[in-house]
């Protein structure tokens, strides 16, 4: 079994990606620091790292992309919501629902599945 890597690995890997100006290091590193104090439970600390995930995905695939959708889905449902950034939240998955329209029409799972969580959150 391999152990998960530790935060400090994670930063010095996030370092070393934007040293050298690779897009896609970057995005992993960012990626993987955001999981990783999901995963921890470190949500308002997260939560920069996801926004940071975000803007590179706009970057290398299209601000209105499929996968934009996910991502913000997944942003909001395993950082913002359990963070108690709740405006945030709301304005993160009603995009999230637009992009998803787009692709898949207003029946589609993952529709449902944002709808659900604005609905949690607005109680």
């Amino acid at each position: 079994m391999v152990n998960p890597p530790k935060e400090q690995e994670l930063l010095n890997a996030l370092y070393c990606a934007e040293q050298s100006t690779n897009a896609a290091l970057i995005e992993s590193a960012v990626s993987g620091l955001a999981i990783y104090y999901a995963v921890t439970k470190q949500f308002l600390t997260a939560a920069p790292f996801w926004r940071r995930g975000a803007e590179l995905l706009i970057k290398g695939t299209a601000r209105d992309s499929c996968e934009l959708a996910t991502y913000l889905h997944n942003m909001a449902a395993m950082c913002l919501i359990p963070a108690g950034l709740h405006d945030e939240a709301r304005a993160t998955l009603k995009r999230s629902k637009e992009l998803y329209e787009l692709y898949f029409g207003s029946d589609a799972k993952p529709m449902s599945e944002v709808d659900e969580l604005l609905h949690e959150i607005a109680t």
